[in-house]
């Protein structure tokens, strides 16, 4: 692991300690509020907006523009532009199932199944597994927002910025309506990151077999 690697892997232990802190306060201003009153916020035009960014089939939209804009292009490279121009797609799906999966083996409860004072309240591994119902750590919309943002920020970087805006906005709104934690929607993002991250290298910029002469 280079010094690159370090520095990532600092700063994302830093985000992870930061959320956790916000997490108590942020429970707590739920409580005030109220989790019925908080789940109002679904009915509003810019929460479904930023909410759908966590769908896969937002990010079926945007790979398809993609592929179709990829396949009026010219060029003996056109093929390979229409696979990379899945990337955002394909990392979306790996960002939300890797969530699923990690949701399996967390067992940390949404905010609303924990008792005041407790700032968390956790299922019983052997009662829920494999069941993710009720379970929030981590985020799987915000994973699949963040990893279909970040695929295409790694496609197109300035197109990449509106994905990601749109990705926090996602996040956030699961926040707001007070089904997840600040430390869920971090650990999905950092999960959509990673998926990102691996689709782009082991898929789109992996290095082609030579031809065996």
């Amino acid at each position: 692991m280079n010094g690159k690697s370090y520095r990532l892997w600092i700063l994302v232990m830093l985000g992870l300690a930061a959320a956790l802190v916000l997490d108590g306060p942020a429970v707590a201003l739920m409580r005030d509020v109220g989790f019925e009153r908080l789940k109002g916020f679904r009915d509003r035009d810019w929460w479904q907006l930023f909410r759908q960014v966590g769908s896969v089939w937002a990010w079926v939209l945007v790979s398809g523009a993609l592929v179709l804009h990829a396949s009026g292009e010219g060029g003996v490279g056109r093929q390979r532009t229409m696979v990379r121009s899945l990337t955002p797609l394909i990392a979306a799906i790996l960002g939300g199932a890797l969530a699923e999966v990690f949701k399996m083996f967390a067992c940390r409860m949404r905010p609303e199944f924990a008792v005041p004072p407790d700032v968390w309240a956790w299922a019983s591994l052997a009662e829920q597994f494999p069941s993710t119902r009720g379970i929030g750590m981590p985020s799987s919309h915000a994973a699949t927002a963040f990893g279909g943002a970040w695929g295409l920020a790694m496609l197109f970087p300035r197109a990449g910025l509106v994905g990601l805006i749109a990705a926090v906005g996602c996040a956030a709104t699961r926040v707001i309506a007070g089904a997840h934690y600040p430390s869920d929607v971090y650990v999905g993002a950092v999960v959509g990151y990673a998926s990102a991250w691996l689709v782009w290298t082991w898929g789109v910029h992996r290095p082609e077999r030579s031809a065996v002469s």
